[in-house]
């Protein structure tokens, strides 16, 4: 049983690297702060949305840009109009929290916000990982949103 759990953890780390490799952010626009671009790379590689969505964060409100075809999936996933609209309110939510304007803060541990925002036990640690290579700085889910933003 030992081994299986092993081998599903070093699928799961192949798959995160996968997804990372993949990830194409020539079409993002410019970010607040290198903080906010290397954490929506982070999300984005955690969420793993469908491109055609246009919805790295796999968000559900759209932070005041165009996501006209509306829900995609029962969680209200949103399918926003370009690429440049979905990461531009994934960057307005993530700017939120560092200007104090959100429900989070930025002494909210990674952990923490990853249970409340994407209800998955694993997604912080993914997140944290996916943060860590982006950025070359090591991470942990117990990292504060205000270091990971800055």
């Amino acid at each position: 049983m030992k081994d299986i759990v092993i081998i599903l953890i070093v699928i799961g780390i192949a798959f995160a690297l996968y997804r990372e490799s993949q990830l194409d952010t020539s079409q993002w626009p410019p970010s607040p702060t290198q903080g906010i671009f290397f954490l929506a790379q982070a999300i984005a590689v955690a969420e793993g949305s469908p491109a055609d969505w246009n919805n790295p964060g796999d968000l559900t409100k759209t932070f005041g840009f165009n996501a006209s075809a509306g829900p995609q999936n029962a969680d209200g996933v949103l399918k926003f109009d370009t690429i440049q609209d979905g990461v531009g309110a994934l960057y307005a939510q993530l700017s939120l929290i560092l200007n104090g304007g959100s429900m989070y803060s930025t002494n909210t541990s990674l952990s923490d916000f990853g249970a409340s925002y994407a209800g998955d036990p694993n997604w912080a640690g993914n997140v944290a990982s996916a943060y860590s290579n982006i950025s070359g700085t090591p991470v942990s889910t117990d990292s504060s949103l205000g270091d990971l933003l800055q």
